[in-house]
């Protein structure tokens, strides 16, 4: 399998990570709307402390019901990635998140003082 990623990928990147909290497992056996957000910062404590934060946002406004923090064994470009699932589809995802005020005041804004930064990879079942 890494031989064929290899030959399809510009880029590749590969880091060996452990669950090392979550809200529930995900189940990765249903079709759904999957996440993988990779997040980035000065003091990866920080971050850490963030997801913590933030998740319970997520749990109360997109209905998160599970998500798994990956964090990184040995050096990596990464603080941590978070893994998730929801049973909607994006455009719903969407709605649920960027249409309440609280996402920019409360979120990015938890984001931007941190500092840390997030990117996110959205992903159904093929």
């Amino acid at each position: 399998m890494l031989d064929a990623l290899h030959e399809a990928s510009a880029d590749l990147h590969i880091m060996t990570a452990r669950c090392r909290k979550c809200i529930a497992d995900v189940d990765k056996t249903s079709q759904g709307l999957f996440l993988f957000n990779y997040f980035v910062a000065d003091d990866r404590e920080v971050a850490l402390e963030l997801w913590d934060h933030l998740a319970g946002w997520y749990a109360a406004e997109t209905g998160l019901d599970n998500s798994t923090r990956l964090e990184p064994i040995g050096d990596a470009d990464y603080a941590f990635v978070n893994h998730a699932r929801w049973d909607v589809g994006l455009v719903r995802f969407a709605l649920h998140q960027f249409t309440k005020p609280s996402f920019r005041s409360y979120v990015l804004a938890n984001l931007l003082v941190s500092p840390t930064g997030s990117m996110p990879v959205l992903y159904h079942r093929a």
